[in-house]
């Protein structure tokens, strides 16, 4: 039977502004933590999409219908990884400076069960511009990698052997897995995980299977020295971190959440809601193999201390627990998820290839030579990849 634990607001790090001057103008220009927000938010979609991006083209680069369509999709997501990798350094930078702000952040330190059971140590007294920092680290350190095997891979096929050789599909296929195991970050968008492309989310929603669900919440991130796991919520604001896909080990001890405000209640200035909540007094539980829940109040724009719960659950009453907040259980599609990420469209490239633009040809091709002069050196054994991912090069 799941037990519901009350938790008070003030018992984590509420870092909205919301109290902040409510006539601002809605266009206005987000500056200091709200910033910092917008930037971890949006850089971590775009992590999810190209992560889930590289595996549909490796994986699934036999379905598409030409050499050229998937050249143009491998040089459009080498280019989104750089693109990545520099906004990650700018992020790291963003949320140093934030760490070293007062922020005067309200806590206490117990707070009681609705069963008069006393909960202490919610908090995690690490500031969540740390947080960010480290993330942002694991993020350049990801992107920088995928670089350097998408290079490569794209270098090792040409139009005269497109569809011919199954060795070269299979060594894309282990590419994939190399992208996979040595990334420190691992995705989710609602109750799936997003690893293998779109046959992850042919299997399903694997919620019963997570180690923590959230509900209400925009984006959802655990972060870690070691590694860092996104997970992103889907129409419904239902995301999940699933236990055996993420990349830190041990019970979950933080989560971070943030929500965008709705334009209707949005200061202008005041765009994001971000919450930092400690759950060490719920290892025990976790480690017992019970899932936790988290319902995160609607926003509505005042100032008072609206509670938040937490659920301790078996995988079975995942689903009631759902329907108790309003929620249903997640069944994303392709289609669900990719618009989530802002990917229009997976395979079928053509007709877009055939309008692009004489400029957008040329640019493609500068980056295309510029790949193959950087690979003209052997490939670089998978090992070498691997240790990358631990700091190395």
């Amino acid at each position: 039977m799941k037990k519901i634990f009350i938790i008070p607001l003030i018992s984590v790090f509420f870092l909205s502004a919301c109290a902040r001057d409510k006539a601002a103008p809605q266009n206005a220009v987000l500056s200091g933590e709200q910033a910092v927000y917008e930037q971890t938010y949006n850089i971590s979609k775009n992590y999810v999409a190209l992560r889930y991006r590289t595996d549909n083209v490796l994986i699934n680069a036999e379905q598409y219908p030409d050499y050229e369509g998937w050249n143009s999709e491998m040089t459009a997501i080498i280019k989104g990884w750089k693109s990545l990798e520099e906004s990650a350094a700018v992020l790291e930078k963003s949320a140093e400076e934030m760490a070293r702000e007062k922020t005067g952040f309200k806590f206490t330190r117990e707070a009681l069960a609705y069963d008069k059971e006393e909960i202490s140590r919610i908090v995690d007294k690490a500031p969540m511009g740390k947080k960010i920092m480290t993330l942002a680290k694991h993020l350049g350190v990801d992107a920088k990698r995928a670089q350097l095997i998408l290079n490569q891979d794209q270098a090792m096929v040409s139009s005269e052997i497109w569809g011919g050789e199954g060795d070269t599909y299979e060594t894309m296929e282990k590419s994939a897995i190399v992208v996979k195991d040595g990334c420190k970050v691992a995705g989710f968008v609602g109750g799936v995980v997003l690893s293998g492309g779109t046959s992850a989310i042919m299997a399903g929603s694997v919620l019963t299977k997570a180690a923590v669900i959230v509900s209400g919440a925009d984006l959802v991130l655990e972060v870690t020295e070691d590694g860092a796991n996104i997970a992103l919520g889907n129409d419904n604001k239902v995301s999940a971190i699933v236990g055996e896909a993420r990349k830190v080990s041990g019970p979950i001890a933080t989560v971070l959440t943030i929500t965008d405000i709705p334009n209707n209640l949005s200061s202008g200035f005041d765009k994001f809601n971000a919450v930092m909540a400690g759950l060490d007094q719920f290892r025990s539980a976790a480690q017992d193999g019970n899932i936790l829940g988290i319902n995160l109040p609607v926003y509505t724009g005042e100032t008072k201390d609206s509670p938040i719960s937490v659920a301790v659950m078996k995988p079975e009453e995942v689903g009631e627990w759902l329907k108790e907040n309003g929620k249903e259980t997640p069944g994303e599609s392709v289609a669900e998820v990719e618009k989530i990420l802002g990917i229009n469209d997976k395979i079928d490239r053509k007709a877009e290839q055939d309008e692009k633009s004489a400029p957008q040809k040329a640019e493609d091709k500068e980056v295309k030579e510029e790949v193959k002069t950087e690979s003209t050196q052997p490939r670089m054994p998978f090992s070498e990849f691997n240790d990358l991912s631990d700091g190395g090069g």
